[in-house]
């Protein structure tokens, strides 16, 4: 059966009570074909995740509104993996321990989580320019580097695919210090590799419709808007520390408002949905945007350092990596499954950024 992980918005939520409201859901979850895994419970913003085996989306609202009357505001469906990767236990916490006269088993254990992403150069281009044993050793290094130090701040590993690593931390003090760490040993690791790093915060169901879906959307787009070797901070994490995060020698972060990060948010989710039509173009792109050329110019610059035309082309260059690399693409394919209008413009581009030719970074070896 599927999985479902729901959201009960609840304020002034205490853990004692969400623990009587387990025990009535456990108590009906087989009229209903259901399973009741585990919870989260965070008090201070209101917020319960149950996570639960149910045939569907339906059950669990009923379920819920037998057991004690609290019916979800959202619900996904996800993979057991996914929530462990993520949030580090797909069961009660072993720490949990049962009252003897009751036997509740009560914990506070929020999901709110930090998310850490770090995003490396690609490996092909870093051969190319360090040198085959150069780039496999340095790669070596930085998987070495970048799961220690999440290991070392009690975050969770998480492999993206690619260069691209993510950590889960229960603390925004841990993740960031954790990230300043990893910045400072790559830049004395090496000048050759390019790294950016996004850093947010916020929980497993909101307003999307996969785990942390918009949490890890928005660190992306601060990995990719950011520049070569600096870490970008959300809103969410600069106002956790109400002041300047301490930055060592030679460190780089980048902070956004909240006013920046949602215009961020709406830019790169338009580019995402726009990127491989050959007929998106600036006037478009100021259209969805709800801008007019000369505010959507200023608004590119100041968010990302990139004109709107570069900031697309860069896009379109970057995803093109990705489709080079995915079996059965040539260089034709891609370069209309990218937006652009001809081969010999997409590759005159793509060296241009690169330093090599499509069809040369396709017949290089992908993997270190």
């Amino acid at each position: 059966m599927p999985i479902f992980m729901d959201r009960h918005f609840v304020p002034q939520a205490n853990a004692k009570a969400v623990a009587e409201a387990h025990r009535d859901d456990l108590a009906v979850q087989d009229h209903f074909g259901c399973k009741c895994m585990t919870y989260w419970i965070d008090e201070d913003r209101g917020n319960i995740f149950c996570l639960i085996e149910a045939p569907d989306k339906s059950a669990v609202v009923n379920m819920h509104q037998r057991a004690h009357g609290l019916v979800p505001h959202e619900i996904i469906e996800v993979s057991t993996e996914l929530v462990n990767a993520f949030l580090g236990r797909i069961h009660d916490p072993e720490s949990a321990e049962e009252d003897p006269d009751d036997g509740l088993k009560v914990f506070n254990d929020p999901a709110f989580r930090a998310i850490l992403i770090i995003e490396a150069l690609d490996y092909v281009l870093l051969q190319r320019k360090a040198g085959k044993d150069r780039a496999v050793e340095i790669f070596r290094q930085y998987n070495r580097i970048v799961h220690q130090q999440i290991r070392n701040y009690n975050g969770l590993n998480i492999e993206l695919g690619g260069v691209s690593i993510a950590g889960s931390f229960a603390s925004i003090t841990e993740a960031t210090k954790c990230a300043q760490e990893i910045q400072q040993a790559l830049l004395e690791l090496t000048d050759e590799l390019e790294v950016r790093m996004g850093l947010h915060a916020g929980f497993p169901v909101k307003d999307h419709a996969e785990l942390f879906g918009n949490t890890i959307r928005l660190s992306r787009y601060l990995c990719r808007t950011g520049k070569k070797n600096q870490l970008s901070v959300s809103s969410t994490i600069r106002d956790f520390y109400k002041q300047e995060l301490k930055q060592e020698t030679g460190v780089s972060i980048r902070y956004l408002t909240a006013n920046n990060e949602n215009a961020l948010f709406q830019l790169m989710e338009v580019l995402e949905q726009s990127w491989q039509n050959s007929h998106f173009d600036v006037v478009e792109f100021g259209r969805l945007m709800g801008m007019s050329k000369s505010t959507l110019y200023r608004a590119c610059r100041e968010l990302t350092g990139q004109s709107p035309n570069a900031l697309l082309q860069e896009f379109r260059l970057t995803q093109s990596l990705a489709l080079l690399r995915s079996q059965g693409r040539n260089v034709t394919q891609t370069t209309f499954e990218t937006g652009f209008s001809s081969p010999s413009y997409f590759s005159k581009c793509f060296q241009k950024r690169f330093g090599l030719l499509p069809m040369a970074y396709l017949k290089a070896t992908v993997e270190p």
